[in-house]
């Protein structure tokens, strides 16, 4: 039975809030992260769940699993009201049992028109520019007030599971782009992920990236994806955040900034509480994202596992998205796609090796 299920037969009202109300409303796919406002106590909460987690973050009392996503509830008196949020764009909830979205800050014909507002400041709290980063990122929102936006010099130091469901939320948007460049005005980026602060003061070789410096070039792959798995949404983010710590020698001006890049990355999304088996495909990714452009030259001995890989496809799309950004069109994706079906071809027919050439010939006379 699923959490709706069970706060529903308990007569708990429940209201889709936040992201999970927008999402529905604006048709989104889930992002494996939901959030329910319940008139009810924690008292309730631990009667219906087992292994019920209190994480001890704003605006979050309680944490459940469910079959697809993780859900964090939040206990009210009474219906939700337009000040329990700190922007009027996600007061709109979506009550459970009455089957219809609720309103109290009148901000439908808002989201329908695709601008919103927040208040600007000086002196703004992370949790505003976390929510002003998701309009404009998640949703595609024009977000008046947005860019005058400047982190407080006392803002509160963000919980690792607080940036953990905010960056995957973000990053499985349809414009993260725009969301993280507000992060990167505000200084949000500086305070909190300064891993990522450095890409914007690294420039690129005009003659290979035409798009701008490695911040730019990031922001530009998101463009051009074609799926908003988290996964390939972090390859993406921080496939060059080695680039800045990368030494230049001849012709290599970030070398082995791949491999530098991998550690970092690892290292950032550990910091969060991510997955094991997020972080360590990420990782790979990042790792190897130089080699698809490489297959035709590379012997295939020097190939053959990383193509052997189920991660490899994901690598290709990683690849179309850092060649496309750089204005170079496809063709080079085109080729690895062909090297690659080849070796699949190849790899399934016992008689032939991994070159094609037949293994019969080669030891039999």
């Amino acid at each position: 039975m699923s959490v709706l299920e069970t706060l529903s037969n308990a007569g708990i009202r429940t209201w889709l809030a936040r992201t999970s109300s927008l999402d529905r409303y604006l048709r989104l796919r889930n992002a494996g992260t939901k959030f329910l406002d319940v008139e009810g106590t924690l008292v309730d909460i631990a009667r219906l769940f087992e292994n019920v987690e209190y994480p001890g973050i704003a605006g979050v009392d309680a944490v459940v699993r469910d079959t697809d996503s993780t859900v964090h509830i939040r206990c009210l008196d009474g219906p939700p009201s337009r000040e329990d949020e700190r922007v009027d764009a996600f007061t709109l909830r979506y009550d459970v049992q009455r089957e219809r979205y609720v309103d109290p800050a009148n901000v439908y014909r808002a989201i329908r028109s695709g601008e919103v507002a927040v208040t600007p400041s000086e002196r703004a709290p992370a949790e505003l520019i976390c929510d002003a980063a998701l309009l404009a990122g998640r949703y595609r929102f024009a977000v008046a007030g947005a860019h005058q936006l400047k982190l407080a010099d006392d803002a509160r130091p963000l919980a690792a599971a607080e940036q953990h469901i905010f960056l995957s939320l973000l990053l499985t948007g349809r414009a993260p782009a725009a969301g993280l460049d507000l992060l990167r005005v505000s200084g949000f980026l500086e305070r909190y992920w300064n891993l990522l602060g450095p890409m914007d003061s690294t420039d690129h070789s005009k003659e290979f990236h035409p798009e701008g410096n490695v911040w730019k070039h990031t922001m530009e792959t998101f463009r051009y994806r074609k799926t908003r798995d988290l996964t390939v949404a972090f390859a993406l983010l921080l496939h060059d955040c080695g680039k800045p710590y990368a030494d230049s020698e001849g012709e290599h001006r970030f070398k082995n900034h791949a491999d530098i890049g991998a550690e970092y990355a690892r290292r950032f999304l550990i910091s969060m509480g991510f997955d094991s088996d997020l972080i360590h495909d990420v990782a790979w990714l990042i790792r190897y994202h130089m080699i698809p452009g490489a297959l035709e030259s590379l012997p295939r001995y020097r190939t053959r596992e990383i193509m052997r890989s189920p991660l490899f496809p994901q690598l290709l799309e990683l690849y179309r998205c850092d060649l496309s950004s750089t204005y170079r069109g496809p063709d080079g994706y085109y080729r690895a796609c062909r090297i690659y079906r080849s070796f699949l071809k190849h790899e399934a027919n016992p008689f032939r090796d991994a070159e094609g050439k037949k293994v019969v010939q080669r030891y039999v006379e």
